[in-house]
């Protein structure tokens, strides 16, 4: 008789994290999908989304001013690069 344990070779399933996306569609109008039912879970991810833009926004401004610092530019556009 096979003493082992049946369960010991199972492989768990990997958790589904949650996720959205929102996509820019040719007309102009917007798709969203993803983990949108869970409205608190969904606005949570949106703000965190804005956080990290407004990061590597500022991020962007501040590598940008040094680097004119360094080229000698009293003025910068930050919209192009």
């Amino acid at each position: 008789m096979d003493t082992t344990d049946p369960t010991k070779n199972l492989v768990e399933p990997k958790p589904v994290l949650p996720s959205i996306t929102i996509q820019v569609n040719e007309n102009g109008s917007l798709t969203v999908s993803g983990t949108i039912n869970d409205k608190i879970l969904a606005y949570g991810l949106l703000e965190s989304a804005k956080d990290i833009i407004r990061e590597h926004v500022a991020t962007q401004a501040v590598n940008s001013m040094i680097q004119a610092k360094k080229n000698g530019h009293r003025f910068t556009n930050f919209l192009r690069k």
